[in-house]
């Protein structure tokens, strides 16, 4: 009897597991194919966003999406027809990816939602307990009408807060006027360090080939360990686990020095989601330290090329679920999103917000069989949590030291000899 027991408990668990599983895998679905999708069209040089970022900003905003509006979110972001389903997922994604690995690990890893409003708005209550229960962003009111600078600091500190000062500011001078009415906004923050660091002592300049004829030398980290491998037409997957085991850093390298504008139109969703589930294998990794700071980016053209224009439209407002259109019918004036990045031999740092505005309308080598990756020239990375497959930031080193001179390809490799 115990043992037939036990047998139930553990099929039950691992029922409860996999309809978890399945949960977060709608989220992460459509998070990952938004990143490619926006990556795509993100110009060339150094990139960084923060899918899981924005496509959580966005999820809030779709919630409260009516009409066409609704239609031309769905498809913009990637979110499937069962919208219930689609903000369980991401509830279930964000409480798996918080989910401290275990005691003594260092980990800090934040996820924050809020919503900033007018005093003059009133949210329908289906909206309201849907983001709260779903988002766990709770409101709270600003006076956009007369105080909109005092409004923008409030919003920008609050940013700040969550991200340990690593996104100082989300919401751009100007980009409030008296019309605002509420701010969605979510912000990220990522500290974890690697199962297990780079040796600071191995680290040497060497070149980094920004294209076939020009180089810049830069600290390479170096290490030899078994990770997650593939090899793939053109190019090569590898994959760094931080301490824990639930997140990787992704390197997706080209075979050619200037080969990444070809790999890049290989990526897809599925592509991303594949890199989760790799095969171990004995790595020499060569990888420069990177820290990227990019400037606010508005996503209101991006958003408008997948086929969300509408949202952004003031003479068609469709967020009838989020506010009572017959008062004061509102549309999405901007989305602005914010990023960081810094990675070392001992781990890596990272952060985004993302805010949807609104308005009125009015170590050593081992002598064993390896593969070689020497990431010494543009290349694709992601961070990725593991059990979901979800990527949680993307972006393109196309450049690690933009304030040096790039010197020819010839000159540097008969200074290296």
């Amino acid at each position: 009897m115990k043992i037939l027991t036990l047998i139930c408990c553990a099929l039950f668990a691992s029922l409860e597991w996999a309809e978890a599983s399945d949960a977060r895998t709608t989220a992460a679905s459509s998070v990952n194919a938004f990143a490619v999708a926006h990556y795509r069209l993100s110009p060339g040089g150094n990139m960084l966003t923060s899918p899981w970022s924005i496509e959580t900003a966005l999820a809030m905003t779709f919630a409260g999406a009516s009409g066409k509006t609704l239609d031309a979110m769905r498809k913009a972001c990637f979110f499937p027809e069962n919208e219930a389903a689609l903000h369980n997922s991401f509830r279930s994604l964000r409480e798996a990816i918080l989910t401290k690995p275990g005691d003594g690990i260092p980990f800090d890893v934040r996820m924050a939602n809020r919503i900033f409003s007018d005093r003059s708005v009133e949210f329908l209550p289906g909206w309201s307990t849907l983001t709260r229960t779903n988002y766990a962003a709770e409101a709270g009111t600003v006076d956009f009408r007369n105080n909109r600078e005092g409004a923008r600091d409030q919003i920008n500190e609050w940013v700040s807060e969550q991200t340990n000062r690593k996104i100082t500011g989300i919401i751009p001078t100007g980009a409030l006027d008296k019309f605002t009415r509420l701010v969605l906004v979510n912000a990220v923050y990522f500290d974890v360090p690697w199962d297990e660091r780079f040796t600071k002592e191995l680290t040497t300049d060497q070149p980094f080939h920004l294209d076939a004829t020009h180089v810049k030398t830069v600290p390479l980290m170096f290490k030899q360990h078994r990770l997650r491998h593939a090899k793939k037409d053109g190019f090569q997957i590898v994959a760094l686990p931080y301490a824990g085991g639930t997140f990787q850093f992704v390197v997706i390298l080209p075979d050619a020095v200037d080969g990444l504008a070809k790999v890049e139109t290989l990526l897809t969703g599925e592509l991303l989601n594949e890199c989760a589930r790799l095969n171990l294998e004995e790595v020499r990794l060569s990888l420069p330290r990177l820290k990227m700071e990019p400037p606010i980016i508005s996503l209101r053209q991006s958003l408008t090329a997948l086929g969300a224009g509408i949202m952004f439209d003031e003479q068609s407002p469709g967020f009838a679920r989020m506010a009572d259109e017959t008062k004061e019918p509102l549309y999405v004036s901007d989305v602005f999103h914010r990023t960081f990045i810094e990675l070392d031999e001992d781990g890596t740092k990272a952060a985004a917000a993302t805010a949807s505005v609104m308005r009125a309308a009015n170590g050593v080598p081992h002598a064993i069989p390896h593969q070689v990756v020497k990431a010494d020239h543009p290349f694709a990375f992601m961070i990725q949590h593991i059990p979901s497959g979800a990527c949680l930031f993307l972006g393109r080193l196309a450049d690690p030291a933009p304030a040096e001179k790039a010197v020819p390809a010839s000159s540097a490799m008969k200074a290296a000899k």
